[in-house]
């Protein structure tokens, strides 16, 4: 990508994802079976695109990961606000059992916060507000995939390690561009 050309991340991303559960549910229905295979690959597609979005800042700027930038998080919230869809179907049919599950106060407002927050990344992908926001994104993500880490190591170990992994880069790169005070600065002032 040359400087100044447009990122196309969103253009492949969303047909992708449109893709991905159209035919999740021609092939296993759009029943609870397959509406629940659906949730499943949104919420790991957007795992995918949060640790990209992460992992983004550990390079430089004229990285192509660093370009797509905007992209990733655009399409992390495409991603995810198709998991929203698919999580209200299953609702649906099971009327409402699966939200019941994971209904704690704690729960509701963490993700309604981190809806909040795609949401707003999906218009201003590059806000520091946003970005910013993406770290409770991850604790949310966290949430969800450590627990179920513990108790199914060889599905779910994969995604916590890549968000542990994506964290670390993103912390990484921040810390390598604050600028170092020596001590004999820090006590003039």
């Amino acid at each position: 990508m040359t400087a100044g050309a447009r990122d196309r991340t969103l253009s492949w991303a969303a047909p992708a994802l449109a893709l991905m559960v159209l035919v999740i549910l021609i092939a296993q229905g759009a029943g609870e079976t397959g509406v629940r295979t659906a949730v499943r690959a949104t919420a790991r597609t957007s795992a995918a695109f949060l640790c990209l979005a992460l992992a983004s800042h550990a390079f430089a700027e004229g990285h192509a990961l660093a370009r797509r930038r905007a992209g990733l998080v655009r399409s992390l919230a495409l991603s995810h606000a198709l998991h929203l869809l698919v999580v209200l179907r299953l609702a649906w049919l099971t009327a409402g059992a699966n939200l019941r599950a994971r209904a704690s106060v704690l729960d509701v407002a963490g993700s309604l916060l981190a809806y909040a927050i795609l949401a707003a990344a999906f218009f201003r992908p590059e806000h520091r507000l946003v970005d910013r926001g993406l770290l409770w994104v991850w604790v949310a993500f966290m949430a969800a995939y450590g627990p179920r880490a513990l108790r199914q190591p060889l599905l779910y170990a994969p995604f916590a390690g890549a968000l542990v992994i994506a964290l670390g880069l993103r912390l990484a790169a921040a810390l390598a561009r604050r600028p170092l005070v020596s001590h004999r600065e820090d006590l003039a002032t």
